[in-house]
């Protein structure tokens, strides 16, 4: 595994807030997978059911919030690595606004064209605390912040003082890739129940059911993370992907690949 030599930014100001860590958690493969599996730690399973996955790439943290090992972690998302795992371990997860919370220590990318696109978040077991956590993550601190390089950062609005009228909701009920499953009627009555209370508070919400290019969602997805990985290896980043690359055992995935027809 990777062991870091300095706190990432967000560590530092839990640290100043009072937090105490207490572990770093398992992950994909560089984390870019919606299950927490690699071949230095293995897999981790589902804390309700052995059977059933934790999700990714934050699975690890997920689990250890579900099980009630901490009373809150940190994740990183970059196409639903907070999200999966927090539905998928029945926790609260949030990926806030690009720019909000700084990327500082994350790995293996954290900018270039990417860096709007990659968000660190809490995790949790109440909704309830997701904005408190937001708030230290977000804020900063002349304690933790000192040093600090990092480009500026968005300030944290007043939650209470959003208006919802101005706010455009899109409830999504499109299934247009063929590795994805009919959504389940459970899951579609509470999304229809979410469209309406906001509807209720007088947003605005589009109930989508096809959305253009949407079966080409995770090509595009793909490639602007590879050009963001090219950037970073214009500017001398290229070893540190390398070495992490190196570790990835392709011909299983080929393999595996080819026998699932993907």
């Amino acid at each position: 595994g990777r062991i870091a030599h300095v706190d990432a930014k967000v560590v530092k100001r839990l640290r100043t807030a009072g937090a105490i860590p207490v572990c770093v958690s398992n992950v994909s493969e560089l984390c870019m997978w919606m299950e927490s599996y690699n071949y230095v730690y293995g897999l981790t399973k589902n804390p309700y059911s052995l059977r059933h996955s934790v999700g990714g790439s934050s699975g690890g943290e997920a689990a250890l919030v579900a099980s009630s090992c901490v009373p809150f972690g940190v994740g990183s998302d970059v196409g639903g690595s907070i999200r999966i795992p927090a539905a998928f371990n029945g926790v609260f997860g949030h990926k806030p606004t690009g720019g909000l919370v700084p990327n500082d220590g994350q790995h293996p990318i954290s900018g270039g064209s990417v860096r709007h696109a990659l968000a660190t978040g809490p995790i949790c077991k109440r909704a309830c605390d997701l904005l408190p956590l937001l708030r230290i993550f977000a804020t900063p601190s002349k304690l933790a912040d000192a040093h600090s390089l990092a480009l500026p950062e968005r300030a944290l609005g007043d939650c209470e003082a959003v208006d919802l009228s101005k706010v455009r909701f899109v409830s999504v009920r499109a299934s247009q890739h063929w590795l994805t499953t009919r959504v389940t009627r459970e899951i579609a009555e509470r999304q229809d129940k979410i469209a309406d209370f906001f509807c209720s508070r007088g947003a605005v919400v589009e109930r989508v059911t096809s959305i253009p290019f949407l079966s080409r969602s995770l090509q595009l997805w793909s490639s602007r993370l590879l050009l963001a990985q090219h950037e970073k290896s214009r500017n001398g980043g290229h070893e540190e992907i390398a070495s992490v690359a190196r570790q990835i055992p392709f011909k299983r995935y080929m393999w595996e690949g080819r026998a699932g027809g993907l």
